[in-house]
This record gives C-alpha cells, sequence and structure tokens, in this order.
C-alpha cells in the first residue's frame, strides 16, 4: 500500500464526524484505528463519558485503555514537534494543528478527572451496566453475581436432572416423555454423546428462548414446525403402502425373477430379496437398499454386458436396468421419509431431555443468585428489544453516548449484535444517530464455540452503510506477517466459494523470511468404526461400543509433535547473535528467544493446520472455527522469527 493510499484510508477512517466500518486483515492495526479514532473524537469536542468502546474480551478492551493513556500522556509532556507529528500521523487537517496543540495537551487530564468516565469494555460488561441500571420492575436479575466457569454448575444441573427422573415414582405423563427421550437418546448415541448433546442445547438455550417466545408449550411449538416442513407426516406408514402397492409388488417379483437367472452375483442378491420375503416391512426394505445401493448409500451401477445379456436376454437385459432404476427411485423416496421421521424422533427426544435438564440448571443459578454470559445476553437483549422499558433504555443510551467504537466484529453473536442494533434503529427513529465506527475481519472469527457468526459482519456493514451513512473501507496490508504466510492466506480464501468479497492481502515488509507448513490431515479410522452386529449385548460383560470421533485430539498431538521438533532442533538467527538449538525451550544458558513467536492457523472444514512464521515482539495467535480449538489449547506460543533447521533444507532458509 503506497502512502497516498494510507494517507487516505486513515483520513476517511479518523473523520470523528463520519460513521466508519472497516474490515481489516490481522496486523493492520486496528487497535491503532481504535485509539486513534478516539483520539480524534476527544479533540473534536467529545466528552470522554460520551464514548463506547466495546470490544470482545478484557484484554484487547485493557489494552485499548492502556495504549488510550499512553498516548494521552506521551502528547501532554512531548515537545511541540513531535506533538505536531502525533496531531498529523492522525489526520489532524494542517491547518487545525496549530490550534489544536494546546487543547490536546489537556486531553489526559480530562481523561483522567471525567464524570462518568470513558467506557471501554466488553460486550458482557456493557450489558451488566445496562442491567444495573434497569427499573426495579424490569424483571432483570438483581443482586447476582457473574459465573463465568459453568462447568461445575453444569455437572450439578445434569445431578439434579438424573436425580428428579429417579425420584418419580411413575411415569406421569409431566416425566413420561423426558423418560422415554432419555432411553432413546441413550440406546441411540450413548452416554457421553448424550450428556455433549444435551450440553450443547443448554449453551444455545438463547436461540432456544427466543424460537419459543411466547409459547404456551415450546416443545410442542418446536414439534410442529418442524412436522410442517416434513413431506411426510411424522407417524406416517411409510412401508406399508409401499408394498401395498401392486405395481411395487409386480416389479420386486419380476426384478427377483431376473437376478435368479443372471450372473452369480446377482443370484445371490435374489436369494437374499427371498429370504426376507416372509418377515416384516422393515426387514424386507432393508434388504431391497442393501441389492440396490451401495454400501455408501448410492444407487448400485448397473450396466449392460455381454454375460448378463447371454443369461437373460437383450430384451431382459433392457428390462431389468430400467427396474432397478425404478426401484432404486422408489427405494430413495422411502428411506428420506424414514429419515426425516427418524431426525422427528431425535428431536422429540432431545428436546424433552434438552428443556428438562434447562430447567434444572436455571433453578440452581436461581437457588444461589448467580447468572453466566447467556443470562447476561439474555436479560440485556428483551430489556432493550421488547421489554416495556425498552423506550426508556433507548433513552438512556442516547442521552449518554453519542460515539460507538465496536472493535473484533466478526467475533459477535446474534443476541449481541440484536441488542445494539435494536438501540440504532430507535435513535435513527429518532434522528438521534449517534457515530459509529466498526472494525472486524470475518476470517478471524475463531468463537463459534460461543455462538459468534462471521456472518454479522456483512449484515452490520449493510445496515450502517443504509442507515447512518457509513462509509465501507478496507485495510488489507499485513504487518505483522511476511510474505510466505500472506500467500497462503491468499491462496486459501480466493478458492472459498462461501467467501464473497476477498481481496488479495499484501505484506509491508516485503522482505521478511517466512515459512509455512501444513500437516497431515487427520482422517478417521474406518478400521475402527463401530458396527452393528444386531446381537443383543450382555451388559454385564460388555461395554456399550460407541463411535467417538477423536480427530481432534489426533490433529492436537501431531501439532504438538511437530511444535516439539522445532523447538529442539531449530536454530534462532537474530541479527549477529546465534542461538543454539533449545533456545526457544527458554533455557537461561542458552539465550532468551524474545522476539520468537509462532502462528497457528486451523481449518475445521478439513482439519489443516499450519505453523508460520510471525514477524518479532508478536505474541502467537491461533485462529479457526467451532469445533477446532484442540490444536490451540495445547500451544499457543513459542517457535521462531526466522530459522535454520538441521534436518532438511527450508525454502528460504539456511540449513546447519
Amino acid at each position: 500500500m503506497n502512502s497516498e493510499h494510507l494517507h487516505r484510508l486513515n483520513r476517511d477512517a479518523l473523520d470523528p464526524a463520519s460513521s466508519v466500518v472497516i474490515e481489516a486483515c490481522a496486523g493492520s492495526g486496528k487497535t491503532w484505528l481504535l485509539v486513534s479514532r478516539i483520539v480524534r473524537l476527544l479533540l473534536d469536542g467529545a466528552e470522554p463519558s460520551q464514548i463506547l468502546a466495546v470490544t470482545f474480551t478484557r484484554k484487547a478492551a485493557q489494552e485499548m485503555a492502556a495504549r488510550l493513556r499512553e498516548w494521552l500522556h506521551v502528547l501532554a509532556i512531548a515537545p511541540a514537534g513531535d506533538a505536531r507529528t502525533f496531531l498529523r500521523e492522525r489526520e489532524v487537517p494542517e491547518a487545525q494543528i496549530e490550534a489544536m496543540l494546546k487543547p490536546s495537551r489537556l486531553l489526559y487530564e480530562r481523561l483522567l478527572t471525567a464524570q462518568p468516565e470513558i467506557t471501554i469494555t466488553t460486550f458482557h460488561s456493557w450489558f451488566m451496566q445496562l442491567l444495573r441500571r434497569a427499573p426495579l420492575d424490569a424483571g432483570v436479575p438483581g443482586d447476582v453475581t457473574l459465573v463465568e466457569q459453568t462447568s461445575t454448575l453444569v455437572d450439578e444441573a445434569w445431578e439434579r436432572f438424573a436425580g428428579n427422573l429417579a425420584r418419580a415414582a411413575d411415569a406421569s405423563a409431566t416425566n413420561a416423555p423426558v423418560k422415554h427421550g432419555l432411553d432413546f437418546l441413550f440406546r441411540d448415541c450413548g452416554l457421553e454423546n448424550t450428556r455433549n448433546l444435551l450440553t450443547n442445547f443448554l449453551r444455545r438455550r438463547a436461540e432456544w428462548w427466543a424460537f419459543t417466545r411466547e409459547a404456551a408449550d415450546p416443545v410442542q411449538h418446536a414439534l410442529a414446525r418442524i412436522a410442517a416442513g416434513m413431506p411426510v407426516a411424522p407417524d406416517a406408514d411409510v412401508l406399508g403402502p409401499l408394498y401395498a402397492d401392486a405395481a411395487m409388488r409386480d416389479a420386486l417379483a419380476e426384478y427377483q425373477a431376473f437376478l435368479a437367472r443372471s450372473t452369480p452375483t446377482d443370484q445371490g442378491y435374489a436369494q437374499r430379496l427371498a429370504g426376507a420375503a416372509e418377515h416384516d416391512n422393515r426387514l424386507r426394505f432393508d434388504t431391497l437398499c442393501s441389492v440396490v445401493f451401495t454400501n455408501d448409500g448410492e444407487p448400485r451401477a448397473r450396466k449392460p454386458n455381454p454375460t448378463q445379456a447371454k443369461r437373460i436376454g437383450a430384451d431382459g437385459e433392457a428390462r431389468l436396468l430400467a427396474l432397478h432404476t425404478m426401484l432404486a427411485e422408489r427405494c430413495a423416496q422411502a428411506r428420506e421419509a424414514l429419515r426425516d421421521q427418524a431426525s422427528f424422533r431425535f428431536n422429540e427426544a432431545a428436546l424433552h431431555c434438552g428443556v428438562a435438564l434447562l430447567e434444572a440448571y436455571q433453578s440452581l443459578k436461581r437457588e444461589r443468585q448467580v447468572i453466566d454470559y447467556g443470562d447476561i445476553e439474555w436479560h440485556a437483549c428483551e430489556l432493550v428489544r421488547v421489554s416495556d422499558h425498552a423506550a426508556y433504555m433507548h433513552c438512556k443510551l442516547d442521552a449518554r453516548y453519542r460515539h460507538i467504537l465496536a472493535d473484533e466484529f466478526q467475533d459477535t453473536n446474534p443476541l449481541q449484535w440484536m441488542t445494539l442494533q435494536s438501540w440504532l434503529e430507535a435513535a435513527d427513529a429518532a434522528d438521534s444517530r449517534p457515530t459509529v465506527f466498526m472494525v472486524g475481519d470475518p476470517k478471524q472469527s475463531i468463537y463459534r464455540f460461543r455462538r459468534a457468526e462471521a456472518r454479522l459482519f456483512e449484515r452490520a456493514q449493510d445496515y450502517l452503510e443504509q442507515a447512518f451513512g457509513a462509509r465501507r473501507l478496507a485495510q488489507n496490508e499485513s504487518r505483522r506477517c511476511a510474505p510466505p504466510v500472506i500467500a497462503v492466506v491468499n491462496r486459501l480464501f480466493s478458492a472459498e466459494h462461501d467467501y464473497i468479497g476477498f481481496a488479495p492481502h499484501t505484506a509491508h515488509f516485503s522482505g521478511m523470511p517466512g515459512r509455512v507448513e501444513v500437516l497431515p490431515l487427520i482422517v478417521a479410522d474406518d478400521a475402527a468404526a463401530i458396527t452393528q452386529t444386531g446381537l443383543l449385548r450382555n451388559p454385564l460383560q460388555a461395554p456399550l461400543a460407541i463411535d467417538e470421533d477423536r480427530r481432534r485430539e489426533d490433529e492436537a498431538t501431531l501439532l504438538a509433535q511437530r511444535i516439539g521438533e522445532i523447538v529442539r532442533d531449530w536454530c534462532i538467527e537474530d541479527g549477529a547473535r546465534r542461538q543454539t538449538p533449545g533456545a526457544l525451550r527458554g533455557h537461561q544458558d542458552s539465550g532468551a528467544a524474545s522476539h520468537a513467536s509462532c502462528g497457528v492457523r486451523t481449518r475445521a472444514a478439513s482439519c489443516r493446520h499450519f505453523l508460520c512464521h510471525v514477524p518479532p515482539g508478536r505474541s502467537a495467535r491461533y485462529t479457526g472455527s467451532a469445533g477446532s480449538r484442540g490444536a490451540a489449547e495445547v500451544f499457543e506460543r513459542t517457535l521462531c522469527r526466522s530459522a535454520t533447521c538441521t534436518r532438511a533444507a527450508l525454502p528460504g532458509v539456511r540449513c546447519r
């Protein structure tokens, strides 16, 4: 990016009178822009109390606040020339720099003495402030304690949930669906998978509450919605009409007769069909499916061949192929209907059990007067969007904040955006719009396990552009990543058809050395897959076999092993100083690798991992999607800036 382009981007982004949305890549200086924007707002006359800056983590909020204090302190005591340079770098018009010089010296004092003070916080902390300022009759939690780690509460809720079922003397109308549902889930999924399923329901309870709001019976409401979208009724007999159809019976008999006269393989299929003829419709159907479909569920290929034609004649061969195609189509339709019904039964069981577990979890928190992050988000959203006090809360927010800054917006979840959007819509309707400065990068969305939704960034951009006249800017030059890393990013995201509007990135430091490694793909072990024999299991002698996907653990182990090899074998070259293998482990006698860091990139769709070198002074960062956190939790820091490898020559790196 040339200096003129950077100047125009910063000028537009830091204009205190405009709303702006920036999509900025990793290492492009998002924090610099955010804090610079706050400085420009203060210089423009905004009071610190009128500024709301929200981000996703406390660490990011603390870093933002610390940098603001540091900059304003330096600005207060710096020589006049340095102060002018500071203002010029933040795109203060040249004609205004002299007039701004004296007021800029007073910003530090204004910041420290402001009452109320500037708000630089996380979404959850801001939501807690909203709840504490709500009217007494708003129905929000009052004197409660925030619980950040909920695993113990979830375990206790499970115990209460199981105890409630065990204490029930009989299968009452209330408990019967839950008991039957839990038996269904244990039988089909096993204990561990059932526990994971219902625990995930707890985590997504806000979506459940939103979906079933005002429903007298939430479970029946949800099941009715599911049934309405099914092509067949949940309790309909799918196979009875299929085998009662005379044309179907005649076609099946003719098909079986042709198979019996065809090749030895087809004769085996005919015997299989004949053996199932006297059994129930389900076994007959499963047997027919095993004949017309492959093990992968695809229609078995049938083509003309001389041996087949010799045995049943050319006309018979043509008829066999036609019958095979027709039966495959009828079976595919019936199989899809059966799958829909099975899915409905699964959802029915899971929802009954999930709601019962949720009731145990919520009652436990009420008794102990605690709430968690999900409760905060839900109550704040309800308070600002649909409660009788929503207009009152909008007025309080309008009176307090005139400038909103949102960082890392790609990690925002739907409830957080709905809360913010409700306020913005009310401000727009009242012609009292604040300025909005939003920064994000959908490629860096890593909090889907907390219900973050990267697609919200695009929707927020569209909304702010239409309602607030926001400028849409892009900063695609990274000051953190080396060119080889940027090349991988460009190659991957250019090929992502679901990622619309990707613009190639560039590296600011074009001569920085770097390397990217792609670790082998971890695949499921087909040989270890569990096969159902249909035989009864003696629970006293044989444990229930459960298919468990261990690919995440395996990929974390593989990543840890590779990092261990690099830490053991690579050397650091930092200017004139050369460090021996093992320096990365932080041994005192080998010298501190103070600039060493690595980046780990996980792509959930393929379980690929990348070990990337990043510039000096940067900490290792992990980016990925939901379910891909295992690797990052093993190692988040280490590695080196530029290295030599004792094992094999690396592109652009000298070996020992």
